[in-house]
């Protein structure tokens, strides 16, 4: 009975070890043990120790162009504001409020892109090259949504390379050299 104990709480330290070895490597276990810092902090009222940890994380998630993350920083950082100085709060509610949505509106068009990649990238499995007119013209219509036009600047890097592969596997659907 004993050994089967020992053993399960082996297996727990094990795991906690490896979950601390690829929190040090992974961007995103890097980030949330951030976050949960922050909560803990914030719980705790030590205030000043979440600002602190509010730009180390703010720096590594516009290092990595992560902005599901700045939008979720600026959140943290509006309520950190209202409970630090009520009526300082005022002045850079609004400010914040600005970098939130902006955040929020990099996010919505990482997510379009992304959608109209899985919209081409099945196309493409679906039907290799546009033999039709009418499979041309789906893929010219998907290439007119308002997120693409948009993805001239198209958001960090990940924006970037998922705009060059739509046209990519879009010039290839349609048998012509990608511009």
């Amino acid at each position: 009975r004993q050994l089967s104990v020992a053993l399960n709480y082996l297996y727990q330290l094990i795991l906690r070890a490896m979950r601390s070895f690829h929190q040090q490597k992974s961007f995103d276990a890097r980030m949330r043990a951030l976050l949960d810092e922050f909560d803990f902090l914030f719980r705790k009222m030590l205030y000043p120790q979440c600002t602190k940890l509010l730009r180390r994380a703010h720096k590594l998630a516009v290092q990595q162009d992560a902005f599901h993350y700045l939008y979720e920083l600026k959140a943290l950082e509006k309520r950190l504001m209202k409970q630090m100085d009520p009526v300082r709060a005022r002045e850079y509610l609004p400010r914040l409020s600005q970098e939130e949505a902006h955040a929020l509106r990099q996010v919505t068009l990482l997510s379009d892109l992304r959608r109209i990649y899985d919209e081409v990238f099945a196309q493409l499995a679906r039907i290799g090259l546009a033999r039709t007119e009418a499979q041309r013209a789906e893929i010219h219509s998907i290439l007119q949504q308002a997120p693409i036009k948009e993805a001239a600047a198209a958001p960090g890097f990940e924006g970037k390379i998922i705009y060059l592969y739509i046209h990519a596997f879009s010039a290839r659907i349609l048998n012509q050299p990608h511009r």
